[in-house]
């Protein structure tokens, strides 16, 4: 096991931080063995048995984390506050054989298993270890369920293989040593705060802090240490930071921009990074944010580089030992220029889909994995147009990018965000529908719609706007465009939302 092999090298370096004190790679690797130890109290091998984590961002989670790992676990992040019926589903199909919680709960858990299998952390007592299994790399280490923005999630089985595989190529392209120091604000049940985050800090010797949540001010806080070195996080919590420091004072804006000047690498992905974006965060901290493009089910595939041009609205090339082509809807490879599916290949490609081979099967075309993404190469860097199946437009006989439209929308001085969706039309086959959220109150549909028709040409163009406080989004701030569909299928309800 990668990660677990390394951390004996770097001893006493501290491997986490947080508001409740330090963890030396040597406490880790002693707390999770002894944990380890206990979780095969009853056999010498967990054998793939499913532990579920609903914890916080915690030191506890890693350590319950790198425990089943040991122990020949197969470890389930969950968010620890779902609705009741996403948790049903997911325990259901999960299997576990232990559920590890908060204390206090365990109410959320029991109507849907039995008492016997859910644990806190205070039910194990950490105390002596015995021998530990020998774990094979190809045996799997991690079920990562899928945003489930477009349907029900569906539960990704990584291997240790694969998982070292993705870190390894981060640690090349990103330049991480044991010197750097990020602070994480991300969830830990995506791949973006598990892998790209905490696996590749604690891989590399470096020093993870832990925060439970995101809170802006905090992480300004972090910044202004002056030994942050790194920073990864979603376009939604760059905006959010922004806003923070658009509403302090110009003495204290100069201080906070300087602090952040110093870091190395500021990172965005697991949403697209608008143009304005880019160019608001350069303005503050001189920092190209370099943006990537990955999945749950293939870790990281492209990136801008670290050193040489970071091109804005691209998500750059492929990474370190991972294989990208571009296809034609009969799988033809395309020239550059052309718009195409991305289909990835390489060591960091899950294996399968849990207890799904059919998806597993459909997934896969001559052994690469097809994304359901549309990109086109263009001079080396690779532009992402959306997802096949909700971002390309088919209206009036065209094919049209939402990603595009929308990056036009956010040119309009008075929209601070967009989004675009689509729904069905008897005449153009599908109509664009835009939600906007407003800079001002003086924002009108009417001024929109008006606005874009020197903006955009005839096919291109929204045929329905909805101003909205916010859109419905996932926990990594990813946009639900099939919540928003369903809003403007619906324009009776529109008229009482109270985001209008």
């Amino acid at each position: 096991m990668f990660l677990i092999d390394k951390a004996d090298q770097y001893g006493n370096g501290i491997a986490l931080e947080s508001d409740g004190g330090v963890l030396t790679y040597r406490q880790l690797l002693e707390r999770s063995q002894t944990l380890a130890s206990d979780l095969i109290t009853e056999k010498n091998d967990l054998k793939g048995d499913r532990i579920v984590s609903l914890l916080t961002p915690s030191f506890d989670y890693v350590v319950l984390q790198w425990a089943v790992w040991q122990a020949g676990g197969i470890f389930v992040p969950l968010p620890h506050q779902l609705p009741n019926d996403d948790l049903r589903f997911l325990i259901e199909d999960i299997e576990p054989s232990t559920i590890i919680v908060e204390k206090g709960s365990l109410d959320t858990v029991l109507p849907f298993t039995g008492r016997d299998i859910v644990k806190t952390m205070d039910d194990y007592n950490i105390d002596s270890v015995k021998n530990l299994p020998s774990i094979n790399n190809d045996r799997p280490c991690m079920l990562l369920y899928t945003s489930g923005t477009t349907g029900k999630p569906k539960g990704v089985v990584i291997s240790h293989l694969n998982l070292e595989a993705q870190i390894r190529s981060l640690q090349e392209a990103w330049g991480w040593t044991k010197q750097d120091k990020t602070v994480l604000t991300l969830p830990l049940y995506h791949v973006h705060g598990i892998v790209n985050i905490l696996c590749c800090a604690l891989a590399s010797g470096a020093t993870c802090r832990i925060h439970s949540r995101f809170d802006p001010q905090a992480v300004w806080n972090e910044f202004r240490k002056g030994d942050i070195s790194l920073y990864m996080a979603v376009p939604t919590i760059y905006a959010k930071l922004m806003e923070w420091y658009d509403d302090v004072d110009n003495d204290e804006q100069l201080k906070l921009a300087k602090a952040v000047s110093n870091l190395r690498l500021t990172v965005s992905g697991s949403a697209p990074l608008s143009t304005s974006l880019f160019d608001r965060w350069y303005e503050i901290t001189g920092h190209k944010m370099l943006e990537r493009y990955g999945m749950t089910e293939t870790g990281m595939i492209l990136s801008n580089p670290l050193d040489g041009e970071r091109r804005k609205g691209a998500v750059g090339q492929p990474l370190p030992g991972v294989s990208v082509k571009l296809v034609d809807e009969q799988r033809q490879e395309i020239s550059s220029g052309v718009p195409g599916e991305v289909l990835v290949n390489g060591r960091g490609v899950f294996s399968e889909y849990w207890r799904r081979p059919d998806e597993t099967g459909a997934s896969f075309h001559k052994g690469w994995f097809q994304t359901g993404d549309l990109s086109v190469e263009e001079d080396g860097f690779y532009r992402l147009l959306g997802r096949l199946n909700q971002d390309i437009i088919k209206t009036g006989g065209h094919k049209v990018s939402a990603l595009e439209i929308e990056e036009v929308l956010r040119e309009h001085p008075d929209i601070n965000d967009a989004t675009v969706v689509s729904i069905h039309d008897d005449v153009w086959g599908e109509i664009i529908c835009a939600a906007v959220i407003p800079r001002t109150e003086l924002l009108s549909d009417d001024s929109i719609l008006e606005w874009c028709e020197d903006k955009f040409i005839n096919h291109k163009r929204p045929r329905r706007v909805l101003i909205m406080n916010d859109f419905p989004r996932n926990n990594l701030g990813k946009v639900i465009k099939s919540d928003l569909r369903e809003m403007f299928e619906r324009p009776s309800e529109l008229e009482s939302d109270d985001n209008t």
